[in-house]
């Protein structure tokens, strides 16, 4: 499917639509159980950015490749211009 970018506010009002975003790129069918987990990792990383980073504004970065065997493979990546954090630190 190649790579998507979308642009939002960083706030809670923000996060149906990184949902309905992350959502409207998958396959139809997903799988209920993996689109649950997809959906708590979002919106773990997405409520801390709107919460704490101090950043107007996030990106949302995803790309979803298919294979050869059939099996997908997403990648999300979340950008802002807030303040650094390192969870091991």
């Amino acid at each position: 499917m190649g790579e998507s970018i979308l642009r939002v506010k960083a706030a809670d009002e923000s996060m149906q639509a990184v949902n309905d975003f992350i959502h409207s790129q998958l396959p139809k069918g997903c799988d209920d159980m993996l689109l649950n987990q997809i959906d708590l990792a979002v919106e773990e990383i997405f409520v801390n950015i709107a919460h704490y980073s101090g950043s107007e504004e996030a990106e949302i970065v995803l790309d979803y490749h298919i294979g050869g065997d059939g099996s997908g493979v997403l990648t999300v990546i979340f950008k802002d211009g807030g303040k650094p954090f390192n969870p091991l630190e």
